[in-house]
């Protein structure tokens, strides 16, 4: 239609045949192989969150296995249930974040055809990275939360506890820090 009604259209914006044709195969197979792509690469990505958890999780049990409660001082006592509460009102942001990224993967999983199809078209290709550079933020946003975990957990419990407050405001201040920032 654009090179019938070319005088419609900005003639130098119009898309060569030769393209369409090249990508149109590769759109079809693309989008017959979306939800594959979408079911394993996220099977991928959760095994490598899992693996970076995991590290944490291992730094924590040392530290909390080497904790005694006799050695547990009032200072660290008032530190830790400071931390809770912060810990409970930035969770809630936390979630809702998630919660929507989710929602994000799943309307952009559901888009893909579409994505694939603006691809071919050199008018409408930024339509096609918009898509694909939301993927990519959102897909990954899970490796980098696993890693703010893995520093918090170490810093929590993999981390001889300071002995003077000052020490202990900076550590609980990193680990607030981190949080907030997630």
């Amino acid at each position: 239609f654009q090179k019938m009604f070319g005088h419609l259209w900005n003639s130098s914006r119009t898309t060569d045949m030769l393209r369409v044709a090249k990508r149109v195969p590769l759109v079809v197979i693309g989008s017959a192989l979306a939800p594959s792509a979408f079911y394993y690469g996220f099977e991928g990505l959760n095994y490598i969150t899992d693996v970076i958890i995991d590290m944490g999780k291992i730094k924590m049990s040392n530290g909390i296995d080497k904790l005694e409660f006799s050695d547990v001082t009032m200072l660290e006592l008032v530190a830790f249930i400071g931390f809770d509460l912060a810990l409970i009102g930035m969770m809630i942001p936390v979630f809702l974040q998630n919660f929507r990224r989710w929602a994000d993967l799943l309307m952009l999983g559901v888009l893909t055809p579409m994505a694939l199809s603006c691809w071919m078209f050199k008018e409408h290709e930024g339509m096609f990275r918009i898509w694909w550079e939301n993927i990519k933020r959102a897909s990954l946003t899970q490796l980098v939360y696993a890693v703010f975990l893995l520093v918090i957990g170490t810093l929590m419990f993999g981390t001889k506890t300071p002995e003077n407050a000052m020490d202990m405001l900076i550590k609980l201040g990193i680990v607030i820090g981190c949080l907030w920032r997630m």
